[in-house]
């Protein structure tokens, strides 16, 4: 069980193999309530509240208000029943590391804390530069690629990597609308891909500038293949998206 969260999931995978034998004490339990009015006129209200509550986790889950595998306790009673994101929520989570896991060894990586500032404008040059407002369209739907040497992040000694900047949508962005892609390449081409889902950690809301973060802990095995890292935006839904004044940051490994 090193990977006790079983991936992304909203709820614990393993357990969907006992509901057939939980089913027979939770008959024995409506019946046990249902012998008794008093019992059972406190039964109703109680029932009826955790199936509205597991259906609305669901849609809360899908709207990136609560993580695939970086809840924590404190994250989750921050938008507890709550229809907007908790500014702070993101504060909280804390990301399993899967490669120190699969070794036994526990290990989470808390997002925002003791960063540093990037200089990604030495880099713009390298491939395409990046203009002060990119626009995303229809016919449009790649942003132009910010390509920086991993040499850099290595002698950096980077942990993980946040990318921010602010975007304007004329819609209200759902999941799978606009992804931050991470691309590692070297000579021969991509070596691996990392995407970062913009609706899952993000509030952006229609004509507005929001800020947004995206997040990416640097994996040690791109370094042995790839030379590249190169960062840009695709949009799938058919919105008009803009960026701008966008920033990176990191931490540090320790």
């Amino acid at each position: 069980w090193w990977t006790w969260w079983f991936g992304g999931s909203f709820g614990s995978r393993p357990m969907i193999d006992l509901y057939a034998m939980l089913a027979l004490p939770f008959a024995a339990s409506i019946d046990f309530f249902r012998m008794n009015k008093k019992r059972f006129y406190i039964f109703i209200p109680i029932a009826v509240f955790f199936f509205f509550l597991g259906a609305f986790q669901n849609w809360q889950y899908k709207q990136g208000m609560i993580h695939y595998d970086g809840n924590t306790k404190k994250s989750y009673w921050k938008n507890f029943l709550r229809v907007t994101m908790n500014k702070t929520w993101w504060d909280d989570i804390l990301l399993p590391d899967y490669d120190a896991a699969a070794l036994g060894i526990e290990s989470v990586v808390r997002i925002g804390s003791d960063r540093e500032g990037f200089d990604w404008h030495k880099y713009q040059n390298i491939n395409h530069p990046l203009s002060p407002t990119v626009i995303l369209e229809t016919n449009n739907p790649y942003s132009n690629a910010l390509k920086i040497p991993l040499k850099d992040l290595v002698s950096n000694k980077i942990d993980v990597i946040y990318f921010n900047a602010f975007l304007k949508c004329d819609e209200a962005i759902k999941r799978e609308d606009v992804f931050f892609v991470f691309s590692f390449e070297n000579d021969s081409g991509i070596v691996s891909l990392v995407n970062r889902d913009l609706a899952i950690k993000n509030e952006i809301k229609k004509d507005e500038w929001s800020p947004i973060e995206v997040e990416m802990k640097v994996d040690s095995n791109n370094f042995k293949t790839a030379t590249f890292l190169n960062v840009f935006v695709h949009k799938v839904s058919k919105a008009k998206v803009k960026f701008k004044d966008y920033s990176i940051t990191y931490t540090i490994l320790k």
